[in-house]
């Protein structure tokens, strides 16, 4: 994991799901399979890569049905999702739905089978910040 910063959109693994998530035709079902991928890796072990799709999906959730929280997804004050972020605003209700896997995503993220949360462990000053950004995220999204 090429981490820079503890915020959501702060590592490799988030932006290249970012990336994925903006060229894809079907919002919807990206999401949902980033989400699921997740939770299906939950029953034994959650690789870094998985977890950072998963994180990026519950983010994107997120800034779509409450709008973007800048102090928990970049280092600034807006970004160059912000676009996407609104052209999608239409999908509000529709990403609901997908509002409790979110949630179940970033426990696993933050569980004892997390191969991110023992990375960012190895971090001791940054540490309780990714975590205090990850709950929350999870915070908005119940």
């Amino acid at each position: 994991m090429g981490a820079w910063n503890y915020q959501i959109f702060c590592n490799d693994d988030t932006c290249d799901a970012m990336c994925d998530i903006m060229e894809s035709e079907d919002l919807y079902g990206t999401l949902k399979s980033f989400l699921d991928e997740a939770i299906e890796a939950s029953d034994d072990y959650i690789e870094v890569d998985v977890a950072g799709f998963g994180l990026a999906a519950s983010a994107v959730i997120d800034s779509i049905i409450n709008e973007p929280a800048y102090d928990i997804l970049f280092e600034a004050e807006s970004s160059e999702y912000d676009e996407f972020f609104k052209k999608h605003d239409d999908k509000k209700k529709e990403l609901d739905a997908l509002r409790s896997d979110a949630v179940k995503v970033l426990d696993i993220i933050l569980g004892e089978e997390s191969e991110m949360r023992e990375l960012w462990e190895e971090n001791e000053e940054l540490y309780p910040l990714w975590k205090n950004t990850i709950l929350k995220l999870k915070e908005r999204l119940e």
